[in-house]
This record gives structure tokens, sequence and C-alpha cells, in this order.
């Protein structure tokens, strides 16, 4: 099997006449900033194309990839022992930088890094398959690291600071460092993405939310009082949080280079996260 035959197997994408030459980029890319490291040229196909599937567009998302630092993860999780200790050096220095500011005891920040490192090698889960390349790796893992930090805060009965702007309290997922890294990466354009596409909602649609989310109305006390059933309701409401977040979508389209999956992240997090977009927009109205 060829190189492209094996990376569109991978990936699940269409033929694009640009491809071959962006694998290949790609490939140079990441071996030449490793040279030391030994990792079957089959094998980082593999993981290149696992990284960009379902691509609308494989060769932007080839060229959107950090193929050098992908690289390293992925010989890293084969076992080459170069790669974990470059790896681990990349973990020391991310680790200072991303729990200095936490409220942990020096004991406490070395106990998490260990819990980092102990997992890097899992075969079962290993942490390092989290990382997509879709951001710098160091970033990657102050973000992880920060994560785990701050859950040790929380066990420890302490509450997170609370950070300025109110896309913060966006809930992420329990393992999605990279969209954590998107989110601080793009908040400004996340806080107006969703304010511009809040003021084209009717009047109507504003005032319905306000009832539902604001008053704690339910479908049912809605439908009595619009004279409709509780599943129109429902619906009306379905269709606010779809327009919405297909507001946000065009506007990231607009203003951000972004690749077509990280423009898709970004959405999803509007969309999981309605709730407290409409609660706060309404409190500021």
């Amino acid at each position: 099997m060829g190189d492209i035959e094996r990376f569109l197997a991978a990936s699940g994408t269409s033929p694009h006449p640009d491809l071959a030459a962006a694998l290949e980029a790609c490939l140079a890319a990441a071996t030449e900033a490793h040279p030391d490291l030994r990792l079957d040229r089959d094998q980082l196909i593999d993981a290149l194309g696992s990284r960009v599937g379902g691509a609308g567009d494989p060769v932007a998302a080839l060229a959107a990839l950090h193929a050098a630092d992908l690289y390293l993860v992925v010989a890293a999780r084969h076992g080459d022992t170069r790669a974990l200790a470059a790896l681990d050096a990349e973990l020391a220095v991310a680790g200072r930088l991303a729990l200095s500011r936490l409220e942990l005891e020096e004991g406490l920040r070395q106990e998490v890094v260990q819990t980092f490192r102990s997992r890097l090698a899992d075969d079962e889960g290993s942490v390092l398959d989290g990382y997509a390349g879709r951001g710098p790796l160091r970033g990657w893992l102050r973000t992880a690291l920060r994560r785990m930090g701050l859950n040790r805060l929380r066990g420890e009965g302490r509450r997170k600071k609370r950070e300025e702007g109110w896309f913060a309290d966006y809930a992420l997922g329990e393992e999605d460092p990279e969209l954590d890294l998107l989110k601080d990466r793009y908040r400004g354009e996340l806080e107006e993405a969703i304010k511009r596409a809040f003021e084209r909602l009717a009047q109507d649609q504003r005032e319905l939310l306000r009832l539902y989310v604001i008053e704690g109305n339910t479908l049912d006390q809605l439908a009595a009082e619009h004279g409709v059933n509780p599943s129109t309701v429902s619906r009306w409401l379905a269709r606010i949080r779809d327009k919405l977040a297909s507001d946000a979508r065009r506007h990231f389209a607009e203003t951000c280079a972004l690749a077509p999956s990280e423009c898709e992240s970004l959405v999803q997090l509007v969309r999981s996260n309605m709730h407290v977009s409409v609660e706060r927009l309404l409190a500021e109205t």
C-alpha cells in the first residue's frame, strides 16, 4: 500500500490533487525536527491520518497540524526511549509553567507532574492519546497539567479562582485540553460570536428565552401561554439554539483562520454551553 492509499484509509478523507505534496511536506517537517527518532513511516502516516479524520479538506488539515510535535508524541507512544526523554524534558518545563500559579504546595506540584508522567506509557489508555496535533505540544501539556492540578485542588476542598470574562464559565470535557487551548486562544472571538448571534434573534425569540432561562417557566407553562402544545415550544427552543450555533459558526468562518475541525470544536463548545451564554446575555440586556 502506498503512502496516499494508507493515509486515505486512516483518515477516511477523499483524494485531493495536492494531497501527495502536503503529506510529504508534513512527513519531512516531522522527521527533520527529530532526526534521531526511529518511527516507522507507516506508523506516522497512520497517526497523521487519524488526526485529520473526517476533515473536508485533508490538505488544509495537514497544513494545520503541528507535525513535529505529533511525531514526538507518536514515537513516545511506541516506546522510543529518546522520544520519551525529550517528552519528559518538555513535561518538566510545562509543569513549572502550568502549576506555578496554583495554590499547591511544592510536594503536591511534584506529585501532579509525576502522576501525569506515569500515564504517558499506560498501554490501557495513555494520556498521549489525547494529543491531536492541533496546537503546540508544550501548550497542550501545560493545559493538561493545569487541569490535573485544578482537580487536585478540588480534591483538597478548595475552589478554583474565577477567570475574567463571562465565557470562562463554559464547561469543558474532563479530558480535552486541546479544546481548552482553543477556548483560551479564541476567548474574544467566542464572546463576540455568541453576542452577535444573540443580537440577530427576533424580539419574540429573546422573550421566549427569557421566560424559559431566567424566569424558569416550564414547557407546559409556555405552551399554555402561547396556546400551543409543549412539543411545539420545544421545537421553537431547538430552532433558536440551532440559529445561535449557525450564526456563531458563520462568525468564526468570517473572522478566524481556523481549520474545519477547530471551527466545529468551537461551535460545539458554544452549543453545549448555550444555557450559560443565554443566561449571561439576557442578564446584560
